[in-house]
Parts: C-alpha cells; structure tokens; sequence
C-alpha cells in the first residue's frame, strides 16, 4: 500500500493557486481527504495529496505538460486563437506566483494591457485547463455555430449528477470529469467541447441559486440524544430548527 502523502496548507495553496479560505472550504465539504488539528480559533489541516486536480498532482512530482499544437489548434481562425495565446502568456508570466502577488500582477497588466484583460479567477481557471488539457481548451469558442457546440443531453446530465450533491466538486472540477468522460466514451476532441461556463449557464436555467446552494449544501451528522433517563424539571433543552422554503402570493 503507498504511503499517503500529507500537505500543509501552505503547500496546496502553493500547487493549487488557491488561498487559504477556499482550501479550508474545500475540507470542510469533503472535496480534499484531509485530517486536521485544532490549534486556537482555526483547524490546522493536513490534505491528501491522492485528493487534489490531477495538475496540483503533476506540479508537485515536477511533471510539465509537454503542449503541442493539434490539428485542430492550428487550423483554428486567429480570433479563437487569440484568447488562448493571451492565458498562456499570463500563465508563463506568474508562474511561481502566489495569490497576492498574481492579484498585484493583473491589476498592473489589465491597465497595460487593456486588450488583454483577465481577472484572478479566470487565469486560475485556464490554468487549470492548460494543464491537463493543452492550449486546445483555451480556444475561443464564441464564433463556432450553435449546432457545432450544443451541449448533448448526456453530457449536461454527467455534469449535473457530479455538481449537485452535498460536498461537491466545484464547477470546473466537475466540468474537466465531463470532459473527460465525453473523450472516453465517444472520442470527442477538447477543443470541440463546450466550455464550463455554457455547462453553468444550463444548470442556471435549470435551478435557481437557491435550489443549487441546498443540493451542494454538506449537512453535518445529526447528534443522537437519549433522554429517556432525564425526569421532569431537572434540565432545560433548547432546540432550533431553521426552514427556508418558497411562497407563492394569491395574487401574485
């Protein structure tokens, strides 16, 4: 059996590009395997390496994306290109950076560089794709016809089923499994893929902001209490049960 290998948060911030809130965060739902401790206000956690996106994995054994130009990419027209070559150069050029620093970064390249423009978490986004997929998901897909990039039905269903549980991945986490669901089964080439924010857009048609916030809410284990030894007047118990549901007015 391997050896699990623990990370500080420190670290995962380091291979992830995240902060700390958003790795805490990600413990607390279950989406990192992780064992803590408690020192003062915080838990101290300790994180799965096994746990992590597969290019975190790869940033910590030293493993580089060997990215070469598909048939695809280079018969792309230079406004889908154009997108692609922009992250690539901001992903070369933070490299190595932690989180204030990119954010210190951007806000001088976007008053440079106003054609150029990203924002924190978009870059973290692209990153992400670059890794794992190449410079093909960094294509613009604004200008393919709709019949080209209709999300099919079983696709959007596999993304749905992953997103909308308790402890969830996040969005991009669950777009980058379709994906890679949608290449096994039928062969489909990355950069023929409808991006995360059209797979995001249906299930906002779909489900309102609250009806997706309960779906991924993770739920604590209920306490089971015994009170059948407690006699009358000895203690006070008070319980608090909080329901949000929707209304619909008569007249409305």
């Amino acid at each position: 059996m391997a050896e699990i290998i623990w990370l500080s948060m420190d670290e995962v911030c380091n291979l992830t590009g995240e902060v700390k809130e958003t790795v805490r965060r990600k413990c607390k739902r279950g989406e990192y395997s992780c064992t803590y401790d408690k020192k003062g206000k915080y838990k101290n956690y300790l994180i799965n390496l096994d746990s992590l996106p597969e290019a975190a994995k790869n940033r910590y054994n030293g493993i580089k994306i060997n990215v070469q130009h598909s048939k695809f990419y280079k018969e792309s027209p230079a406004w889908a290109k154009k997108q692609a070559k922009k992250y690539v150069e901001l992903i070369e050029k933070t490299e190595g950076m932690k989180h204030k620093e990119i954010v210190e970064f951007l806000k001088d390249w976007n008053e440079k560089h106003p054609d150029k423009k990203s924002s924190y978490s978009a870059l973290c986004k692209a990153r992400v794709k670059y890794e794992q997929f190449g410079e093909d998901a960094l294509l613009s897909k604004k200008g393919f016809k709709e019949e080209e990039y209709r999300v099919k039905p079983e696709y959007y269903e596999y993304y749905k089923n992953l997103y909308m549980k308790p402890a969830a991945p996040s969005a991009i986490d669950c777009w980058m499994q379709t994906l890679n669901y949608a290449k096994q089964k039928d062969k489909i080439k990355t950069a023929n893929f409808p991006c995360d924010k059209t797979f995001d857009r249906l299930l906002k048609k779909e489900y309102s902001a609250e009806e997706i916030k309960r779906a991924r809410r993770h739920h604590e284990k209920v306490i089971a209490r015994d009170y059948s030894n407690i006699k009358a007047n000895e203690y006070w118990i008070i319980e608090s049960c909080q329901l949000k549901f929707q209304v619909k007015y008569k007249n409305s």
